[in-house]
């Protein structure tokens, strides 16, 4: 199996942990909900992927916690603009981090063979 689908899939069930956890202490008022955050910074730092497998993740992320707060009808919460930012920031990072790690993986890489040439 691919190395980057099986990162997908740890992504989403890690997700769904959080959101059944927090379904279950609070809805949108849950401090489950602020840990979610830490599911896509966990994705950024420790799996190499380039930037569609990245958004790929984080996609998955933010639409799970959209299906959850629509299920549990908590869409009108106060709450639930502040939960939906700090995820869409904490995708944004993570985007940006992958992103930035390829672009320099790449650039290393053309400085080697170029010194090899040499």
């Amino acid at each position: 199996m691919n190395a980057r689908l099986c990162g997908e899939i740890q992504v989403a069930g890690d997700d769904s942990l959080l959101n059944l956890l927090a379904i279950e202490t609070g809805g949108q008022t849950s401090p489950q909900q602020q840990r979610l955050v830490f599911v896509l910074y966990g994705a950024g730092l420790l799996f190499t992927w380039n930037g569609w497998w990245s958004l790929a993740g984080c996609s998955l992320v933010i639409a799970a916690f959209a299906i959850t707060a629509a299920a549990t009808g908590d869409l009108g919460s106060e709450h639930l603009a502040g939960n939906a930012g700090r995820l869409f920031i904490a995708a944004v990072f993570t985007v940006g981090v992958n992103v930035l790690r390829e672009r320099y993986r790449h650039r290393e890489l053309w400085n080697r063979e170029a010194t090899a040439r040499e």
